[in-house]
């Protein structure tokens, strides 16, 4: 049984190690990709982050306009309330020296012989906040999910135009007729002693 022994030279010893040398730098990134590829990210979160304020920041000052300018606040709800913004931010709009309008429904005599009936018409007014039965302030603090939209008003356009007049009036015609006074009450009467 012959076996045949084969030697291992230095040089074939060098050439196996060479080979996997070459083989490993195929297979892993060098250390310095790392560091790019995590400054990269690093840069994509600071700006992710600046758009983010930015974009809030913009968003809460929809409303912003001229000093002193009228302006119309639409609500989900259909109600309009016109006035000055004296404050905002992303959750609230603080609006002051507040107007909003009034629809009645109101029955008119038909002037048509043919259709005797009653027509109805619309009659709206502008309302000045603070008059009602519950007594509010000049102020109202509007939650900004419920706001569709705003408007700045023109200062000829109706609203402004009524809402000018009316300021321009004296106290004394702006204010309300108090309410009557309830009627007394009937004096008891008197106890009329039991027949026996």
């Amino acid at each position: 049984m012959a076996m045949d022994i084969k030697r291992t030279t230095s040089e074939d010893f060098d050439m196996e190690e060479t080979t996997e040398t070459k083989s490993s730098t195929k297979c892993c990134p060098p250390k310095g990709n790392g560091l790019v590829v995590g400054l990269i990210i690093l840069i994509l979160i600071i700006a992710g982050i600046i758009g983010y304020t930015l974009n809030n920041q913009k968003n809460s000052e929809i409303t912003k306009s001229a000093k002193g300018a009228w302006q119309g606040v639409f609500l989900t709800n259909g109600q309009v309330y016109f006035g000055h913004v004296v404050k905002e931010n992303a959750n609230e709009i603080v609006l002051s020296k507040i107007y909003y309008l009034q629809v009645k429904q109101v029955l008119q005599k038909s002037q048509d012989p043919k259709n005797p009936e009653p027509q109805t018409a619309q009659s709206i007014s502008l309302i000045k906040l603070g008059d009602e039965l519950h007594g509010p302030t000049d102020s109202m603090r509007i939650n900004r999910a419920q706001v569709l939209f705003t408007e700045d008003l023109k200062k000829d356009g109706k609203v402004v135009q009524a809402i000018t007049e009316y300021e321009a009036k004296p106290i004394a015609e702006k204010t309300p007729a108090p309410a009557p006074a309830p009627a007394p009450a009937p004096a008891p009467a008197p106890e009329i002693p039991p027949v026996e």
